[in-house]
């Protein structure tokens, strides 16, 4: 069985609105409306988040920089930290037996243009709610929950 190595995130968009105050400083003052997550959909149908293979050599934070360029047109965004890992296992298209670990980490982008890649054939940012419900994969969820937490200020 041949073992793969991925790297992914948990990509959120803050969306923000002006409320018509004015701050001390004379800046209106941003009320934070609702998260956003970024999911990307394969041609395959599925529903799931950022994510590729690491190439030798890289670190997690080179290959996920490296990945949501790829994937997403996206240059600028924060890394918040480490979320989790999940396992699984697949058939390549010879056949073979695949064994994949994926490290996921929590990313905050300050814009929602996306340059679609050709790796994937739809991408949507979606509340919350939206994305429990077309993630394709259970530990997916898990993941997105967990990015929830962490990014509130819990202990995943």
């Amino acid at each position: 069985m041949k073992n793969e190595e991925s790297v992914g995130c948990v990509m959120i968009y803050e969306h923000v609105s002006d409320d018509g105050e004015q701050q001390v400083w004379g800046n209106p003052k941003r009320k934070k409306e609702r998260d956003l997550f970024l999911l990307m959909q394969s041609p395959r149908g599925d529903w799931n988040f950022v994510k590729g293979h690491r190439e030798y050599g890289e670190s997690d934070e080179e290959t996920l920089r490296r990945e949501v360029y790829e994937e997403t047109g996206l240059r600028k965004f924060k890394i918040l930290g480490f979320v989790g890992n999940i396992r699984y296992s697949f058939l390549d298209k010879a056949g073979r037996s695949i064994k994949k670990e994926v490290s996921f980490y929590l990313a905050l982008s300050d814009t929602t243009e996306v340059t679609l890649s050709s790796e994937h054939i739809k991408f949507k940012w979606a509340e919350y709610k939206d994305a429990i419900g077309a993630l394709s994969f259970v530990q997916s969820i898990s993941i997105l929950n967990k990015a929830v937490k962490m990014k509130n200020g819990n202990r995943c």
